[in-house]
This record gives structure tokens, sequence and C-alpha cells, in this order.
């Protein structure tokens, strides 16, 4: 059997994902940014709708599902947000989600937020939260769960908001990783608990891929990369030796020269879209290759080691 959900404040689907990956049959999804419901159609399903909750009947939602999801908005909750307020607006769109759960009634109700909300008013907002759902005849319960403690190599931390109409405990998971250290009688409780996970355990193996703008088929999947633009100027590298930016443009236009190669050609071979064009400027736009861009250059143009100390060796 699948169990149905409803989600609100969907975004681009990552809550809608994981009861998706748990099992659950996602039957309508809602959210108001419209980039965002783009993202969910094209990676999970057209059933969402873009639109304003605020403006949504609840009689235009299906009916006999058995989860309701909110990550209702958390910018007025934030605890970055030192200004925030029950007066911010966006503070009461929780009541969207409680309107929707007085209505259709679903088994249970999910909902999460920013750690700020349990510090709102000196945590009276969270009890405010709490009873308005209890009102509505849900048993509720709430859990501050920290990322890092299930696998995930950040510290991130959201406040779970569980609520159940049929009676039923609220089972929030158990951590299984954790600060552990070995044979440590201390620990013994956690004997179940792995070590805490950092990004480079996760994605070290991408270690040595080099950035590019084009997609790269890795075990035939099709990787995008997401590449930051940032200002030419600005240092990526600890070189150990001095560069004349100008010099060594001077270098690379004579050996593209020699090659008779265009920009476009190498871009082309790189997997860069407008890159190349600034190794062969000496103006304020201009650059200098990174090691492994010219290791390429190199095998591509054939020219000597002149620069190579200058470029490839960095400080670590």
């Amino acid at each position: 059997m699948s169990y149905k959900v409803v989600s609100l404040f969907s975004g681009c689907g990552g809550l809608d994902l994981g009861f998706i990956n748990a099992g659950f049959e996602v039957i309508w999804a809602n959210d108001c940014f419209g980039d965002a419901v783009n993202t969910y159609k094209k990676n999970i399903g057209n059933h969402i709708v873009h639109g304003d909750i605020t403006k949504i009947s609840s009689v235009d939602i299906p009916n006999d599902f058995d989860v309701l999801l909110g990550g209702f908005p958390c910018q007025g909750f934030s605890i970055a947000n030192s200004k925030r307020s029950m007066k911010d607006s966006r503070n009461y769109l929780y009541l969207e989600l409680l309107r929707i759960v007085k209505d259709k009634k679903p088994k249970f109700f999910v909902a999460e937020n920013v750690k700020g909300l349990l510090s709102m008013s000196k945590g009276e907002v969270i009890k405010i939260i709490i009873k308005d759902f209890e009102e509505i005849g849900y048993k509720v319960d709430y859990k501050l769960l920290k990322a890092s403690d299930y696998g995930v190599p950040q510290h991130r931390e959201r406040v779970i908001i569980i609520g159940n109409r049929i009676n039923k405990t609220n089972i929030f998971p158990i951590p299984t990783y954790g600060n552990f250290i070995p044979n440590n009688s201390i620990f013994e409780e956690q004997q179940n608990i792995l070590p805490y996970l950092s990004v480079k355990d996760v994605i070290k193996k991408y270690a040595k891929l080099r950035t590019q703008d084009d997609p790269i088929k890795i075990n035939n999947r099709i990787i995008y990369n997401h590449t930051a633009r940032t200002n030419v100027a600005d240092t990526f590298w600890a070189r150990k030796h001095p560069v004349n930016q100008a010099e060594i443009c001077d270098y690379l236009k004579y050996w593209r020269t020699v090659c008779k190669i265009s920009t476009q050609k190498i871009d082309k071979l790189l997997g860069y879209k407008h890159t190349a064009g600034h190794w062969f400027r000496k103006d304020s736009s201009g650059s200098i290759p990174n090691p492994q861009d010219w290791i390429r250059l190199k095998e591509i143009m054939g020219f000597d080691d002149t620069f190579d100390k200058q470029v490839v060796e960095l400080e670590l």
C-alpha cells in the first residue's frame, strides 16, 4: 500500500523527495515561486500547482490523502533575521497549513522550520502553533533535529513538528551519526553511532574532476555542473612564484598563432563556454589558466615548459 501525500510550500521538492524515496506517493503539491515549481516539474512530477496558497481553496486540493507536508516559509522566524516578529506576515503562513489540516483531516501532518522558531517571543510562538493544532484534534510533538546526525555532511538544524489524529505516538528518527570516540566507556550507549560524515567523505571521489561548463558523463549519468561566476581579478590559487599575466598572455598568443587554433575551439575542447578568451588578454579582464587547464593547453598547443613552474606550482 502506498500512502498518499499532499505538500504545501514545496519549493523544488526536497521534503517531498524524502517521502517519495521512502515509498510515499505525492499526489498534489504547491508553491508560489515559479522557478522552484519548474524545477519540481522537471525532477519530480507535474502534480505541483503554481500559485499563492492563500488564494487556493481547500476544495481545489484532493481529498483522502494520509499525510500533509508543510515546510512553511521561515524568513520571519529565522535567527538570521534580528527583527523577526509575529507581525511579519510570513509568520502567519503556518495558518494555511492549519487550514488544510483542519479541512482535509489527514492522518498525519509533518511541518518543518528553522531553529529560530523555538526562540521567538521566548518560546511562546511554538506554544501557540502546537496549541492551534491540538485544538483541531491532533496529538502534536516537535523536536530539533540535526542533519549531520543522520549522515548528511552538514550541521543543519531544523525544527520538525509531527501531528496525528489517530492517537499514535509521534516517532522521531534515532541519530545514527555523531561525535563517536571508539573504545571509550563514556560512549557505550553510542555503540551504533558512526562518526560524522565530512564533505570530503562524500565527494572526495570527485576531487580530480575538472570544473567545466558543459555536462560530463560519469557511470552513465549526466552530471550538470553549477559554476559560480566570479571576478577574474580574485585570487584562486596561492602560487609559489611571481607570475606576470602579460608575459603569459603574449606567450599563449604566440603558440595559438603557431597552432592556428581559435579560442572557441579551445573552449570546446576544454568544455567551457567563454573562458579561453580571457587567457589571451592583457587588459583587466585577462586571467591565467589554472594548473589543470595549463596542462591541457600544453597538450593541445604543444608549447614548451617556459612558464610551467610559475603556473603549475602552488602553495599547499
